[in-house]
């Protein structure tokens, strides 16, 4: 019956139709009872008719008008009450004060300007009344507005028997807010069980209603004492390896692990801490936040005409909208597919209508066409990340490799001398290093023309190396998932094939800050941190995805591919590495080059590929780069 009663004023507070008008009579009702109670608190609790006739009715002509006017002003009739907050209570209160000193002052000026019966009625109020009606009339409003609420989250909760179990990790300010986000919008899904955090000082403590339960340490225990169905990863700042203990032991229970978005996006506004997300093989390999020397890419970037090859590859689509948060003039996209081109075009027009984006289909082993796009745009900085990564189609398509990766780069790396370029920044790859395929070597030579170029152009070129970025499309990440959701078997090379894994976003803001830091003809190495097994990455995913390695889903070995290296060489340390002002960055020391000869070179393998003759193109690589022609006969015979 109770609750049948408190849903009739709920109703009517929550109908768009009838919503002011109710607040406007509940306003009245509890002013008049407010004032009601401070007179009968006044007179010792005693109704007598005495005081309810001149004490209390006489006053209320000025009482309720001022106070429906100031709390009106104050906007407090146009409040959602299911939303209350500290905010609107600060309103109640800064309404009810303003309220209390305006009685107060049109009481004294009434009682010195009136004259006869009337100044009897104001001299009869005392300031101590009006003062108890202000406290009366915020506990009241701000307690109709609370429990307002309460029933409302109360109907919802009840309404919904199929809530899941959340169990939030973290009890600083993301998991508050969390909390507070889950029972304003999906009290109807979520059954908040309690928090975990690691500060024994909030364990036992309460936040919005729920208690610290225990440390992360704890997560298996209580996950399976109150039937835990998700956990929530609230640690938005955390280091990573703090959060990757948590997903180790989350991985220990039945219940599904979400993360919160990052500190940054939080932050921008550009998402809610209740947009959550399954979490995936990047948060255990991701590392911590990188530092990043923000001014000295703005005044790289900004106010710059940019453009980007490969602009709708998984790099170069990332690189656009980094780049698009520095300002730039104009952020010219060449790409050679036509969807992927239209697919960043869009992204970058939601992102600033402040940026001219000047799409360009274009394949940059087309010379001339290459050469009028730089006449017609005369780009500043040009990151050039067009080429084709494929390491085992690439061995079968040699000729393939060298006319893009190779004599592509050529192309657009004259154009970019021939226009007096500011910038041209090659994407390279740690298959470059001593390269043992053909993907690898192509881009090695196309490092070497750009580093001779160097040498007599007005151009500052310099070259960026990483390795596999996840995501991307080349990586084995997608292929693995791809495999998982099939029911297996995930398809493994060798247990010992090890890669360096970086995200894409990662792997981007680096680039951006070599780029920056460079001078002309440097070999950038990015810090990919620790190698990766590929055994234990398609271990890891296939526990993300729920299921038991060699149970649920099998793991295969299908051997070594072409072209393909157990362990990939690219580190920052070592006699070859000189270090820059980024702990992330260091300069590998190249050798000096004939530019001359590796000219006559570029010529050969032109020919070989225009012949279509496979190994010849091979044997003409092997030619420029001798120690792809030892690795490949080391590899040939084991």
């Amino acid at each position: 019956m109770r609750r049948r009663l408190l849903n009739i004023p709920v109703k009517l507070l929550t109908s768009h139709k009838y919503r002011k008008i109710s607040l406007i009579v509940i306003h009245l009702i509890v002013f008049t009872l407010a004032y009601f109670v401070a007179c009968g608190i006044f007179n010792n609790m005693k109704i007598q008719r005495d005081w309810v006739m001149d004490l209390f009715l006489p006053p209320l002509i000025i009482i309720l008008p001022v106070k429906l006017i100031i709390f009106g002003l104050f906007r407090q009739y146009s409040s959602l009450w299911k939303y209350v907050n500290i905010s609107d209570l600060v309103g109640i209160c800064t309404s009810a004060f303003f309220s209390a000193a305006a009685i107060i002052g049109i009481w004294h000026t009434m009682m010195y300007t009136m004259r006869g019966p009337e100044q009897a009625i104001f001299r009869e109020v005392p300031e101590s009344i009006l003062i108890l009606d202000m406290v009366l009339t915020i506990f009241a409003l701000s307690g109709l507005r609370v429990s307002a609420r309460l029933n409302i989250e109360d109907n919802l909760a009840l309404s919904s028997t199929d809530r899941t179990n959340l169990l939030i990790a973290g009890a600083g300010d993301a998991g508050e807010m969390l909390s507070r986000e889950i029972k304003k919008f999906f009290l109807n899904k979520y059954k908040i069980v309690g928090f975990v955090d690691d500060n024994p000082d909030k364990i036992k403590s309460i936040i919005n209603g729920y208690e610290v339960l225990g440390t992360s340490e704890d997560i298996p225990d209580i996950c399976e004492e109150y039937g835990v169905q998700e956990i929530a990863i609230a640690l938005p700042s955390a280091k990573h390896e703090q959060r990757r203990r948590i997903i180790r032991l989350a991985e220990k229970t039945n219940a599904v692990c979400r993360i919160i978005p990052t500190l940054a996006e939080i932050t921008s506004g550009s998402v809610k801490v209740s947009q959550m997300r399954k979490i995936d093989i990047s948060d255990l390999l991701s590392r911590d936040e990188i530092k990043l020397d923000t001014k000295h890419i703005h005044s790289f970037i900004n106010n710059k005409t940019v453009m980007v090859t490969g602009a709708g590859g998984s790099i170069g689509s990332e690189l656009c909208r980094q780049i698009a948060g520095y300002g730039p003039k104009e952020l010219v996209l060449l790409e050679q597919a036509e969807n992927p081109l239209f697919e960043i075009e869009g992204q970058l027009q939601g992102i600033s209508e402040m940026i001219t984006v000047s799409p360009v289909i274009a394949d940059i082993c087309d010379r001339a066409r290459v050469l009028h796009i730089f006449e017609h745009y005369r780009p500043d900085v040009v990151f050039h990340a067009a080429a084709h990564k494929h390491v085992p189609l690439m061995e079968s398509n040699p000729g393939e490799s060298v006319k893009n990766n190779v004599l592509g780069t050529k192309n657009v790396a004259d154009a970019a001398d021939q226009h007096k370029t500011e910038h041209f920044v090659l994407i390279s790859s740690d298959k470059a290093v001593n390269p043992t395929s053909v993907m690898g070597s192509t881009k090695r030579i196309a490092e070497m023309y750009t580093t001779s170029l160097n040498e007599k152009s007005d151009t500052n070129f310099t070259t960026v190396r990483f390795g596999n970025v996840l995501g991307s499309s080349s990586s084995v990440v997608p292929v693995f998932q791809r495999q998982i959701d099939e029911g297996g078997p995930v398809t493994v090379t060798h247990p010992e094939m090890t890669r360096y894994f970086m995200t894409i976003p990662e792997a981007c803001l680096l680039v951006m800050q070599a780029a920056a830091m460079g001078k002309g003809g440097e070999v950038f190495l990015l810090d990919m941190g620790e190698p990766v097994k590929i055994l234990e990455l398609a271990k890891d995913m296939i526990k993300l995805n729920g299921y038991e390695p060699q149970i649920d889903i099998k793991i295969e070995f299908t051997g070594v591919r072409p072209g393909e290296k157990l362990f990939e060489e690219l580190s920052v340390e070592g006699e070859n590495m000189l270090p820059t002002d980024h702990p992330k960055v260091a300069i590998w020391k190249t050798k000096r080059i004939d530019t001359a000869k590796l000219g006559q070179d570029i010529e050969k393998l032109r020919e070989a590929c225009q012949g279509e003759d496979e190994k010849q193109v091979v044997q003409t690589i092997r030619e420029i780069l001798p120690e792809y022609a030892f690795e490949a006969e080391v590899n040939k015979d084991g």
